[in-house]
């Protein structure tokens, strides 16, 4: 009952997600539009009453025209270009990606014009940092965030994330997480307990913090405890093939704990009052797992005669691999 449950959660989870940008866009978009205090800004016959303007454009494929007023008197005329919407790639995370990524292609929902725009009067063009002089689009100072995908995935370690995004300044913000986990459906133990903590330092490339791409620093650290039932032998002799020795069973308590270091690089987007935090990220992950709390303590498990996860999930001692980061965290 609980794998059959697990499964069509899974499916319907999968089924929302296709075609993400025609069914999670609409058919406008927000702009802001900044510069400095004489400056006012035309869109479709729409002029902001300050130098700051918002806009609800219409997506689209084509550049939109912008006309840049100084002093009430018409100082050029530009084009903003549309780009490939952010939710439209919400399909690669998805098993039917490719499904989705044929119904939302060339669409006008597929398409969107960046949330922020700075004009520089002196360089007569949009510029792609906020220039210090100009004021903060953002107001917000805290975001709190959770990680839906991560109480879904079925191969990593499955886990209630929340915790927040702090902003320190223009450009940078430090993340904190809390997490408490529990088993896989490849996972046969008992007792699991997980407990798992990041802090994550970001800067973000626009200088307009909780919004765009940033790079960014995590340290992730997790413990888990479980106990299992696996069959092992003391036969250490090397004249016999491993699969003929005498294997029993027993029931063990594994003590793993887990240190990830990655570099990342994501795009954070606001629709409506939700952000949307796509991320990435490379690192290198460290883990020590002991048998029965007790680092000495050694048996020669029975291994699959082909590759399994749970062979290098009950590994005991020091290991050491690459680190693959991806994932969605929402906040408010």
């Amino acid at each position: 009952m609980k794998l059959a449950l697990y499964k069509f959660v899974i499916l319907l989870i999968t089924s929302l997600l296709c075609s993400c940008a025609t069914i999670f866009n609409s058919n406008y978009t927000d702009v802001t539009l900044v510069g400095d205090k004489s400056t006012r800004f035309v869109v479709a016959k729409d002029t902001s009453r300050t130098n700051v303007g918002d806009f609800s454009v219409e997506r689209n494929k084509k550049p939109l025209l912008v006309s840049v007023l100084k002093n009430d008197t018409l100082l050029k005329s530009t084009h903003i270009y549309s780009s490939t919407s952010k939710t439209f790639y919400l399909n690669f995370l998805v098993m039917y990606g490719l499904v989705g990524c044929f119904i939302d292609y060339n669409k006008p929902k597929m398409f969107s014009y960046p949330k922020y725009q700075f004009f520089d009067s002196d360089k007569l063009r949009f510029v792609y940092q906020r220039p210090d002089s100009f004021e903060l689009p953002e107001k917000n100072k805290v975001l709190f965030k959770f990680a839906p995908l991560n109480m879904v995935t079925n191969f990593t370690n499955p886990s209630i994330m929340m915790g927040a995004e702090i902003k320190n300044n223009s450009s940078f913000s430090t993340n904190f997480y809390l997490g408490y986990g529990f088993a896989a459906l490849y996972h046969d133990g008992d007792n699991y307990q997980n407990f798992r903590f990041s802090i994550e330092q970001r800067k973000y490339l626009r200088n307009i913090v909780f919004n765009g791409t940033y790079i960014g620093f995590e340290v992730d650290y997790f413990k888990t405890q479980y106990t299992n039932v696996l069959s092992y032998t003391l036969d250490n002799d090397p004249d016999k093939d491993y699969y003929d020795r005498e294997y029993i069973e027993g029931t063990f308590h594994f003590d793993k704990r887990v240190i990830n270091y990655s570099g990342k690089l994501g795009y954070q987007f606001k629709k409506d009052k939700i952000y949307f935090d796509l991320i990435s990220g490379f690192g290198i992950r460290f883990k020590k797992t002991v048998l029965n709390n007790d680092p000495k303590y050694r048996v020669n498990f029975m291994r699959s005669r082909h590759p399994n996860i749970s062979d290098y999930t009950n590994e005991i001692g020091n290991t050491s691999g690459a680190n693959l980061v991806l994932g969605i965290r929402v906040g408010f």
